[in-house]
């Protein structure tokens, strides 16, 4: 069994998905997308005995996730999961649960995804607003993204996120990631597999390079949907302070 456990957090929006994708990439790395969301949610259960290989990567359940169907990808970490130094799971809303991570994994690794507010916001009223039109066409939306989770919503679990994260940092290890720096310099990439201790291999740093170009072409075609006063409140709003303090650490 891998020997250490590894977790990606952040305000949902914020690139969690993107640097799990990523490392997916590397065999010394099993990572879930939400392998054990609904587990995290409940009162206990969230312990190591989730992230053993059979449990991990074979025997799916129902009450697992929101994830109607277990992704193939977990069938072919089989194969490689005894050589893999880490492993663990993606889980936005784990900076609600900090606490499961000090009781049973005391040891572990966190990395957290945080990026500008405005584009948080702005993409959780996209998701609300695409929910929305879902229901409206007939789909349930039990394992949709919720309709009242909209721009303000967003900015209360932005902030609330980076606090908790802020009181985390006293008692785990916790690697902090600007989404907007993840793909403008390779200095990120170096310090987090510096701080995974894992030789960073060649095929990782050709793949940052395929995705920092295709970033590029996305952030130059986006456009931010918020108004003149969904910006007012949002800077009104938003603890710059905390934020700050958090990429200082």
């Amino acid at each position: 069994m891998p020997q250490h456990h590894l977790f990606i957090t952040g305000t949902s929006r914020s690139g969690t998905t993107t640097i799990a994708d990523f490392l997916r990439n590397d065999r010394a790395i099993v990572m879930g997308r939400e392998r054990f969301a609904w587990r995290l949610a409940k009162s206990g259960g969230f312990d190591p005995s989730l992230f053993a290989k059979h449990r991990f990567c074979i025997d799916y359940q129902a009450e697992d996730s929101h994830h109607a169907v277990h992704q193939a990808y977990y069938g072919e970490a089989v194969e490689y999961f005894d050589q893999a130094k880490w492993v663990g799971d993606k889980l936005p809303s784990l900076f609600n649960h900090y606490d499961k991570l000090i009781d049973n994994f005391p040891a572990c690794q966190v990395i957290y995804m945080v990026r500008n507010p405005y584009e948080v916001a702005d993409s959780y009223q996209k998701r609300a607003d695409k929910t929305q039109q879902q229901v409206a066409q007939g789909q349930s939306a039990e394992r949709l993204w919720p309709i009242e989770r909209n721009w303000r919503v967003a900015i209360d679990e932005w902030n609330e996120s980076i606090a908790k994260t802020l009181d985390a940092m006293q008692q785990l290890s916790i690697f902090v990631i600007k989404y907007e720096d993840l793909y403008r310099d390779t200095a990120v990439l170096e310090d987090l597999y510096q701080t995974l201790q894992l030789p960073l291999p060649a095929m990782q740093l050709e793949q940052w390079q395929q995705n920092a170009d295709k970033r590029k072409q996305i952030e130059a075609k986006r456009v931010l949907g918020l108004d003149e006063q969904q910006r007012s409140v949002i800077a009104a709003t938003i603890n710059l302070d905390n934020y700050h303090q958090l990429l200082m650490r």
